[in-house]
C-alpha cells in the first residue's frame, strides 16, 4: 500500500504541474497574441507619468521665475525689463502688479487699460476706481462687491449737489446689513455733504 499511495501522490503532483504548465502556455499564447497592445499600454503609461511630472516641474520653475521677477519689480518699480518678462511669463500676476502701480499713481488712463482685463477682480476693481476718479457713477452698471461703495459715493455726490431724490435713490440701494449703513444714515439725517 505504501507504493500505491506514493504513486497516487506523484500522479496528483504531476497533474497539478500539468495544470500549471497548461496555464503558463495559455498565458504565453495570450502574451504573444496581445504583445503589441500590452507593450503599447505600458509605454503610454510611462509617457503619461513622465509627462505629468515633467509638466509639474515646468510649472514649478515658471512659478519660481515669476516670484523672482515680482521680487525684482517690488524692489525696483522702474525695472521695465522685469515688468515685460513678467507680462509674458505670467499675465495674471502682471495685471495685479499693474493694478498696484495704478493705485499708487491714481491716474484714470492706468485704470482704463486695466478695466479691460480678463481677470474679473482686476476688471471690477479698476472699473470702480475709474468711476471714483471720474466721479461718474453709472448706477446701472454692476460693480459686484464694490456696488455699496459706488452707491455711497453717488449718494454723497448727489447730497453735495442738493439732489435729495437722487441721493435717496442711490443710498437706498445699500443693504440694511451693510457695514456702510451707518454712513448712509449720517448722510441722510445730517446732510453732511453741505
Amino acid at each position: 500500500m505504501g507504493i500505491k499511495q506514493e504513486f497516487q501522490e506523484v500522479r496528483q503532483e504531476l497533474g497539478s504541474d500539468e495544470k500549471v504548465l497548461t496555464s503558463v502556455f495559455r498565458l504565453e499564447a495570450l502574451f504573444k497574441k496581445y504583445k503589441k497592445v500590452l507593450l503599447g499600454l505600458c509605454g503610454a503609461c510611462a509617457i503619461g507619468v513622465i509627462g505629468y511630472y515633467g509638466f509639474s516641474y515646468y510649472q514649478e520653475q515658471q512659478a519660481i521665475k515669476s516670484t523672482k521677477l515680482l521680487t525684482q519689480i517690488l524692489n525696483d518699480s522702474n525695472n521695465q525689463k522685469a515688468l515685460e518678462e513678467l507680462q509674458k511669463l505670467n499675465p495674471k500676476l502682471y495685471e495685479f502688479v499693474a493694478l498696484k502701480f495704478a493705485l499708487q499713481d491714481e491716474k484714470a488712463q492706468s485704470f482704463e487699460s486695466l478695466a479691460q482685463s480678463s481677470n474679473p477682480f482686476v476688471k471690477i476693481y479698476s472699473t470702480y476706481e475709474l468711476a471714483s476718479l471720474k466721479k461718474d457713477f453709472a448706477l446701472t452698471q454692476n460693480f459686484q462687491a464694490f456696488q455699496d461703495l459706488i452707491n455711497l459715493q453717488a449718494g454723497f455726490m448727489f447730497a453735495k449737489e442738493n439732489k435729495k431724490e437722487q441721493r435717496d435713490d442711490a443710498l437706498n440701494k445699500i443693504g440694511l446689513n451693510s457695514p456702510l449703513q451707518e454712513m448712509v444714515l449720517r448722510i441722510k439725517h445730517y446732510d453732511i455733504a453741505k
